[in-house]
Formats: C-alpha cells, structure tokens, sequence
C-alpha cells in the first residue's frame, strides 16, 4: 500500500497518466467540463518538458504496466479522486537574481520580463558607471539593489545572490537577457515540480541567441534546498558536489525561452568582453587543469577574438587529450571536436583531418547532426579532388594523342562531353562550358543545350519562389 501511494504522489508528473486520463475522461458518461479543462491545461504545462535526465524518465513519461492496470481499472468514483489529487500542487516562491554592469541599454526589458512571476527581484551591481542603478531606483522600487566591487570573479556574484535570495527557487537570468513565453506558465510550471522528490534538481530554459543559435542544457533554475553554489571565474559551472563537475545534477530541459542579445559585435567591443574572458579563462586552466570545459572555452574565445586558427587547435586538441585522459563524461568534448571540425574546414587540407574527427562525432554523439555533416563535407571535398584529377588525366592523355580517331565521334566531341560534364560537377564551370562549345555535332550539341536550359529554368524557378518567399 505504500509503494502504491508513493506512486500516486508522483503521478502529477506523468504526461502519459494525464494523456490518458484526459481520454478516459472524455469517454465517462457524464463529462465534467472543468476537471477536463484543468488535466488539458496540465498536458499542456508538461509539454514544456523536452528532454530529462535517465533517473527522471519514469516521472514524466513512463508508468509500470502493474500500476498502470491499477489506476485505470479504478471505478470512476476512485479514478476521479486519484485524478484530482494529483492535480494539486503547491505555490513556491521565485527568486529571480540578475548581475549588472553598464546595462542602462537593456535593464529595463530584463525586469519587465520576469515581473510577472518572480516573488522578489534581487540585482547585485558590479560599478556600473551608467544609469543602471538609477533606472532600477526610479522604476522598480520593489527590487534589491545590492552593490559590490568587481573581483574578476562571476561565481562570487553569483553566489552571492544565492544567498540573498530567500525564495523556494532561484531564477538566474542575466541583463541582456529577457524571458519570452507566458510568465504565468512557468509559474505554474515550477510550482509543480518543487516536490519533485529526486535532487539536485536543475530546469533548463532553452537560450536563444541573438544568431538563432539555441543552447538548451543552460541549468539557469534551481531549488535553494538543494544547496547547490557556482564553480568558475567566467563560464562558471553550476555544481553540488565539486569534483562532480556537474554530472551528479538532474535535469529538466525545457521549451521556455530566454532570449539573449548582449554578444552582438557592439555590444562585445562596448564592454571589451573578449580580452576580460580570454584572461579569465587562462586563470581557470591553471585553477582546473583537468578539465576540457576551460579548454573549449579559452579556445572558442580566442577564435572569436581573431586568434590563429594554429593556436585555437592546439588549446582544442590539449582539451581532448585531457578528455581522454580523465575519461570522465562531458558535453564540452563533442564541442570542442565540432569547433576543431570548423577550424579545419577553414583549410585546404582540412577535408583529411575532419574526417576522423566526423567519425568519433558520429560513435559517440550519434544524435548530433553535424557529424554527418562534416563526414560529407570530408568525402565531398574528396570526390570533387577525384574528379579533377580524372578530368585533367584524361585531358593531358587526349591532349598528348599525336592521331587520334574514334568510332563515336571522329572530333572528340564525345569526350568534350565528358569532360565537361565531369568539370560541371566539380564546380569548374568556367572549363565546362569551355569544353562544351567545342562539341561540332548538332544532335550531340542540342543535348547539350537542352540538358543546360532545363537546369536554367530550374535555377530561374528557384530564384523567383525564393524572392517570392523572402516578400512575403
């Protein structure tokens, strides 16, 4: 009976339960409209749900076939009792904590943002020398403002705010950031996983760059009981146990957005970010040498920042090999082969060094795209190197044939043909059509043409749906 009643606690997580409570409801005799609204509404809340870690799975997504059978062959009576017991959920407080320095620019979308669900607001200033300050006094009297000196350190900030806060979660985002769904929704949403009973539990927001690019395993809230404090000069690594680096957290990866604009290149010259953290990161190497994720992040500075393409894959390939070394599972290994695999794109010899790069992306993150991707590139660089040496072989031995004849074609428009096709599909366009003017044959030469206007239409065609598309 208490395993049974364990179990009832944790439905009120299980998106499967509800999918299919909302099916048995719809099919009682006698609906209630609202019991039904309320279990759609908690679908929906976790459909933000995109990923979690193995030892949440069972909590959001699966039910054992024993218990299963159990609750759905409960008489209605019983079945609704149990439905609108694991409905409930508590109200929790949100402590939303924001860094500032000079951010005058966006402060005030940042707040706006999240005023709606957070309990109470804390910004720790580092000297800003703007009116930062003076927007937060003038227009948000309801907010902590604390004040400390910059020490070229972002997890004293950080954990400073931690201890200032004084709600049930702690809601990092930081002043070019802004939240971009329902705020009432996330609300709800944490609410109903604070009593989640597996810790430390972190919930991941999915960040939007201003690019496009998205970062989902950002670990930005978290409850205040699990104790859990940040580890780093810059970049810093949300931790419980240190010498866990973070892999004994759980995680909940969600669809709600943080929108993030603050490393458009003015904003990166306005503030001098680049030399700040290449500095911080050289620091960290020394604090934690051990670990790739201050390899990949000294590298992906200093290859924003202008850096040789030489030294960046040097910084890359000695994280690697600590990485190898310490065999110890990180996120940042599969990072700093796909920036590796973009420097060596870079070069003219690079299709021969992505290749086993792209083969160990594909073993050991086969879900990760761009391993494929820089697979093709390697053997599509390779193919097109085939087909110009073939091409210019068979073009210095026909060259070098001092009486040439043919059953096919007397003038060689056959191998005029080829050889232009074959140039066509190595990209050499400029020799191809070069080689196609020389073809004397009319029928041979109608194909040719022919070949060449039907992949002009297409190309034309192309470009009109495009033009069309980008108008509308």
């Amino acid at each position: 009976m208490k395993n049974i009643n364990s179990k009832l606690e944790n439905l009120q997580y299980n998106i499967t339960y509800f999918e299919r409570s909302y099916s048995r409801l719809k099919d009682m005799f006698m609906i209630d409209n609202e019991l039904l609204k309320k279990v759609g509404n908690r679908i929906s809340l976790l459909e933000h749900l995109e990923k979690c870690s193995d030892d949440l799975y069972d909590f959001v997504y699966n039910i054992d076939s024993d218990f299963e059978d159990y609750v759905f062959k409960l008489n209605d009576q019983n079945f609704l009792e149990v439905l609108k017991r694991s409905l409930h959920s508590n109200t929790y407080k949100i402590s939303a904590v924001i860094m500032t320095f000079n951010e005058e620019r966006c402060i005030s979308r940042c707040i706006e943002s999240i005023k709606n669900f957070a309990d109470e607001i804390i910004v720790l200033d580092t000297g800003s020398t703007d009116r930062t300050k003076e927007i937060i006094e003038e227009s948000y009297p309801h907010v902590r403002l604390y004040s400390m000196d910059w020490a070229d350190d972002f997890s004293i900030c950080r954990n400073t705010l931690i201890e200032y806060a004084t709600g049930d979660w702690i809601f990092q985002i930081d002043a070019d950031e802004f939240f971009a769904n329902d705020p009432y929704q996330l609300k709800e949403f944490l609410n109903l996983f604070y009593e989640l009973p597996i810790s430390p539990l972190v919930i991941s927001p999915t960040i939007v760059n201003h690019d496009g690019k998205e970062l989902s395993l950002t670990k930005r809230i978290f409850r205040k009981k699990d104790n859990l404090f940040f580890f780093g000069l810059i970049h810093e690594d949300l931790r419980f146990k240190l010498e866990e680096r973070g892999s004994d957290l759980k995680h909940l990866v969600t669809n709600f957005v943080i929108e993030h604009d603050g490393y458009k290149e003015e904003f990166i010259k306005l503030k001098n970010k680049f030399q700040r953290n290449i500095k911080l990161q050289e620091k960290m190497l020394s604090i934690e040498p051990d670990n790739i994720r201050w390899y990949y992040f000294l590298a992906r500075e200093k290859y924003s920042n202008g850096c040789n393409t030489e030294e960046v894959s040097s910084i890359l390939n000695d994280g690697i090999t600590v990485f190898q070394q310490n065999e110890v599972s990180s996120n940042f290994h599969m990072l700093s082969l796909l920036l590796l695999a973009q420097l060596y794109n870079q070069r003219a010899d690079g299709f021969e060094l992505i290749r086993p790069i792209a083969q160990e992306i594909i073993s050991l993150y086969p879900n990760c795209i761009d391993g494929l991707f820089y697979k093709a590139i390697s053997d599509f660089t390779n193919v097109i190197l085939n087909l110009n040496q073939l091409a210019e072989s068979i073009s210095y031995s026909f060259n070098n044939i001092d009486d040439p004849f043919s059953e096919i074609y007397t003038t060689g428009d056959h191998l005029y043909n080829m050889l232009g096709n074959i140039y066509f599909s190595a990209g050499k366009y400029d020799r191809a059509f070069q080689l196609f003017s020389l073809i004397q044959d009319p029928k041979l030469n109608i194909e040719v043409k022919n070949t060449l206007i039907t992949l002009k239409n297409k190309i034309e065609f192309y470009l009109e749906e495009s033009k069309a598309e980008s108008l509308r």
